[in-house]
């Protein structure tokens, strides 16, 4: 018996009921695998080979796919890849971020839990309790790093368009993330971050 999961390029439909009734339409879909499920199989299989690649005596310590080859459970809109169940802990959570990173949507039907890419990384919104996904929060660290600003209070020498996006997003802020960001870059740059 082994720990199952879907992994599925988009679309995806963005309510979770809908998602789950619709994975059996993209389990079964043919075509040929987009490249992709190619760089995703590479990835994963960079870190946790395939169990027809390992020696006989190494499968059972070192393997953690189910079946091989691990390409044969890639097809056109999805690959169900099993895991065995002593290393899921360690296994799943490296599958969910690199399909994630790559746009995918990984159904674990243990959860049942749907990993969506777009909320893969999410950080606490402080004082609201909202989450703001970690690729925005980077990209505003990022920006307000260089940018011109009551934030960094010196000169950067990136572009004004640069200076515009980075304002933008900033202004976009509501105030306890504002804040939240002022923090974290005193912090950095205290610390020589920055």
């Amino acid at each position: 018996m082994s720990y199952n999961v879907a992994i599925c390029t988009p679309p995806v439909p963005a309510e979770d009921n809908a998602a789950w009734e619709v994975l059996d339409t993209l389990i079964n879909e043919q075509g040929p695998p987009p490249p992709v499920f190619r760089e995703l199989h590479d990835a994963l299989t960079a870190r946790y080979r395939c169990i027809c690649t390992l020696p006989d005596d190494k499968v059972d310590e070192e393997g953690v796919w189910s079946d091989g080859p691990l390409w044969n459970d890639f097809s056109h809109r999805a690959a169900v890849l099993g895991m065995i169940w002593s290393r899921v802990e360690e296994v799943l959570p490296f599958l969910v971020r690199t399909a994630n990173s790559l746009g995918l949507t990984v159904f674990d039907w243990g959860g049942p839990t749907i990993y969506r890419p777009e909320a893969r990384h999410a950080l606490p919104d402080v004082g609201t309790g909202r989450r703001l996904p970690r690729w925005r929060t980077r990209l505003i660290v990022h920006k307000s790093r260089k940018l011109e600003s009551p934030l960094r209070g010196s000169h950067g020498t990136e572009s004004r368009s640069e200076r515009r996006q980075a304002q933008v997003l900033l202004d976009a802020l509501p105030a306890e993330q504002l804040n939240a960001v002022r923090n974290l870059l005193e912090y950095l740059r205290f610390s020589g971050g920055v």
